[in-house]
């Protein structure tokens, strides 16, 4: 199991990256890792789940989850 700190993931977990541009303007990043994956939002929040599967299968469901909220988000 991942050791987090106040939610985020440990920079040698991260494999995958990505970061994206609501329509309101607020930036928000995604990070992913074969051990999870971690949202943060523009005001400094986050959101992840710990969860043993390919980065990309990580990766694609936190982007799954933040699409819900921000549909018209375009990558940056």
């Amino acid at each position: 199991m991942m050791k987090r700190f106040f939610g985020m993931m440990p920079s040698d977990c991260i494999e995958k990256e990505k970061r994206f541009k609501t329509e309101s303007g607020l930036v928000l990043q995604i990070q992913a890792g074969h051990e999870g994956w971690t949202i943060i939002y523009a005001d400094g929040s986050s959101e992840y789940k710990d969860i043993s599967d390919t980065t990309e299968n990580n990766f694609n469901e936190a982007y799954e989850r933040v699409k819900k909220l921000f549909p018209e988000m375009e990558e940056i």
